[in-house]
């Protein structure tokens, strides 16, 4: 089908790409099947392009030089004249959380490559109907109130001739049945709900369900004329837990100019969809509702993405958290109770630097100043404080968001770690039966005293002591005794000596 059969004009399409191949490879695919396309080659040049002349849809990378494509897809959706465009993310990057981030900064469609070029193109034009179509519902809704306004008025003007009036009226009504024929053609060929209902203001709700597109059938898997026979019908397929909040929010927020809800549904083969409905309230001329138009769309592949981030997030053994460049905790996962004994209530809001131990503040105030500068911190070693009061060693990685004013971080616990270190350690520069200074300890500590005496003058003494008989201890009683011996005098020795001193064996 050529385009301008699909489009009242032919689309305009910006590419970003930093990968030239890519870049040509899209730019000539797009061109050869009619489409305007323009080419960039990083971020600062997709804003300038997009905000030049605003294209009908954006196929962007995410890895750029200059800016990703998160931040180019950010500053777009804060503009009004872009905040409508559709933004295809095309990326390497195929982490789950890279694709709920995509969405989360507006993106539509997430192609992971190397990307089936005919899929793209199918996914391109899917998001230009879409876009197209909306736009044109959005027209020829406005045109349909301009025009009952004009016929009102010209009723009005008309009244002394009858003939006039009926005349006007005749042509007037043909002009909406025109405007609705051209309205069914485009919301039937829309993957949304598009809906249109009667509202009650005396019921707060709606009674009559004047249009309901064709795509209800295969998102609620029943026919349209079910809601024409019975408009609270809509209600009841909403799942039990979400009927009375979806219910109340429709009653309180149409009133105040907008409902906008996100609730599962019950299909009749028993499967559940999760639905974004949007409402938007149409006023007569005395400012009261007297229409509700709305969209529903099927949300359900986002929200299982979303519960798969969340499943990961909370059945990982190590402590996750998001929390504001501050380090106020926003969101924990359930580690932190089973590992430091805090209850989510407990930390949310809570500063991280509450659980530090103050001998270790230092470091992380380091790590902070680097966080602030855009920078991750990995394997950062902290003690951190559980609700009993003990600390366990525990090492850090943390990721920066600046824009979105977030940190991200990850933390194990590596307490017995570190408790082996520190015997090993101990080990290592200590004797075994006696529990003083080795050699090589005494060492180190004699190497260190001639070091100061140099640079402060310092003055030492070094004593060697001998025991006495201590073979013939050995022979005569057995080396049971004399290491008995060994310790005891080892204890008098260390009890005689100051705590600067040394005592090594």
């Amino acid at each position: 089908m050529t385009l301008d059969l699909l489009y009242s004009r032919i689309p305009d399409i910006l590419v970003a790409d930093d990968t030239l191949d890519s870049l040509k490879l899209l730019s000539n695919a797009l061109s050869e099947r009619g489409y305007d396309v323009r080419s960039v080659t990083n971020g600062t040049l997709a804003l300038a392009s997009a905000r030049a002349a605003p294209p009908d849809l954006i196929l962007l990378d995410i890895k750029m030089p200059d800016l990703s494509g998160y931040e180019v897809c950010e500053q777009l959706k804060q503009e009004a004249l872009t905040q409508e465009i559709p933004v295809i993310f095309i990326s390497a990057l195929h982490e789950p959380f890279d694709k709920v981030k995509a969405f989360g900064v507006g993106g539509v469609d997430y192609i992971t490559k190397p990307f089936q070029l005919e899929e793209v193109l199918v996914r391109i034009q899917s998001q230009l109907e879409r876009y197209f179509s909306l736009r044109q519902v959005q027209t020829l809704n406005n045109e349909l109130e301009q025009r009952v306004e004009e016929r009102t008025a010209q009723l009005t003007e008309i009244n002394r001739t009858l003939q006039q009036e009926i005349a006007d009226r005749q042509r007037i009504e043909e002009s909406l049945r025109e405007s609705e024929r051209k309205f069914r053609q485009i919301s039937e060929h829309i993957q949304e709900v598009f809906w249109l209902v009667r509202y009650d203001a005396e019921l707060q709700g709606f009674s009559v369900t004047e249009y309901v597109s064709p795509a209800f059938a295969d998102i609620w898997g029943k026919p349209c004329e079910f809601l024409y026979e019975n408009p609270r019908g809509w209600t009841e397929t909403i799942y039990p837990e979400d009927r009375q909040r979806v219910d109340k929010a429709f009653r309180e927020q149409v009133s105040l100019g907008s409902f906008d809800e996100e609730y599962r549904i019950m299909r009749p083969d028993g499967s559940v969809r999760w639905i974004r409905d949007r409402g938007f309230p149409i006023t007569d001329d005395q400012g009261q509702v007297y229409r509700v138009a709305g969209i529903a769309e099927d949300i359900t592949e986002r929200k299982q993405a979303e519960l798969e981030r969340d499943r990961f997030f909370n059945l990982s053994l190590d402590l996750l958290f998001i929390s504001d460049r501050n380090g106020n905790f926003r969101r924990l996962n359930l580690a932190w109770t089973q590992l430091l004994g805090y209850s989510q209530q407990e930390l949310i809001g809570q500063s991280f630097w509450q659980l530090i131990h103050p001998d270790d503040r230092a470091a992380a105030q380091a790590a902070q100043e680097q966080l602030n500068l855009g920078e991750p911190v990995n394997t950062l070693e902290l003690r951190c404080r559980s609700q009993e009061g003990s600390y366990y060693w525990m090492a850090w990685n943390t990721v920066p968001f600046l824009q979105e004013n977030l940190l991200y971080g990850a933390g194990r616990n590596i307490s017995q770690r570190k408790e082996s270190e520190a015997r090993l350690v101990h080990e290592t520069l200590h004797d075994s039966l006696t529990g003083l200074a080795n050699r090589t300890h005494f060492m180190q500590r004699l190497e260190m005293a001639i070091k100061n005496r140099n640079h402060n003058h310092y003055r030492f003494a070094v004593l060697f002591i001998d025991l006495d008989d201590f073979k013939r201890v050995n022979d005569t009683l057995g080396h049971l005794i004399g290491d008995r011996l060994l310790m005891q005098v080892s204890g008098i020795l260390q009890a005689s000596v100051r705590d600067i001193d040394s005592v090594a064996r």
